[in-house]
């Protein structure tokens, strides 16, 4: 997980590593300097505590990754698949097995520790690293979006909306297998009706789709902004 390409970071970057780092650790957790500030070591643990819940989760996602990697590998040996969907497909499969293939670490002069500053990433929306990475991201959006507008917290009510349609394997939702467009018309529709308008405030949505006995589950999963009222949720 990382490079033999030389770099330059800020505070105590040194030459290029010369084996697998042991990634993780800061300099000097222990006591403080009589220079320091009395924060300044429980500052130190929780900046080394982050580093190495950041390893642990990136080390997780690129293991998921290379699961579905051999995954898609057997399955492509195994079927056929027209070229447009193999051309898709073979995309996919190099986007996850690159992913986080070259990283970028500090070595630290003071202890020799190795700390983990990021790692180049494919941005393919299926990937393991990517999709949680960019989950991450919105969720510090959507926080830092409340904290400039509290009013919303007060004045409405948060409601999960699922939606999906009757499907089946052999047949999916109106003789297609893949109803993702028919299901956002459907949904669109619903939206343009007066009682919708006159119960949700704003919202967001996403399409999430799944497979289980009944062929591919499209469905759709939104957060809604109500406004307060009895029985405002049904």
């Amino acid at each position: 997980m990382y490079s033999n390409v030389p770099f330059v970071h800020n505070e105590e970057t040194v030459r290029i590593m010369a084996g697998e780092p042991i990634v993780g650790g800061i300099p000097d957790t222990g006591s403080p300097s009589s220079d320091e500030s009395p924060g300044t070591n429980d500052s130190r643990k929780d900046r080394t505590r982050y580093n190495r819940q950041r390893c642990l989760w990136m080390t997780r996602a690129v293991k998921q990754n290379r699961l579905n990697y051999r995954e898609l590998h057997e399955y492509l040996e195994a079927n056929d698949v027209d070229d447009y969907s193999l051309a898709y497909l073979m995309d996919f499969r190099y986007a996850i097995n690159t992913c986080c293939r070259h990283a970028l670490f500090r070595e630290h002069l003071i202890n020799g520790a190795k700390e983990f500053i990021g790692a180049h990433t494919c941005k393919n929306k299926l990937c393991t690293v990517c999709n949680a990475k960019r989950a991450k991201d919105l969720r510090r959006k959507y926080r830092l979006f409340f904290d400039k507008n509290p009013d919303l917290l007060h004045c409405f009510d948060f409601f999960h909306l699922t939606l999906t349609v009757p499907h089946n394997e052999s047949g999916g939702f109106r003789g297609k297998r893949w109803y993702a467009d028919e299901l956002m018309r459907e949904f669109n529709f619903m939206r343009k009706k007066q009682a919708w308008k006159d119960l949700v405030y704003a919202g967001e949505f996403g399409v999430e789709v799944t497979k289980n006995e009944n062929g591919l589950h499209i469905h759709i999963h939104s957060l809604l902004l109500v406004h307060k009222g009895p029985q405002n949720r049904n």
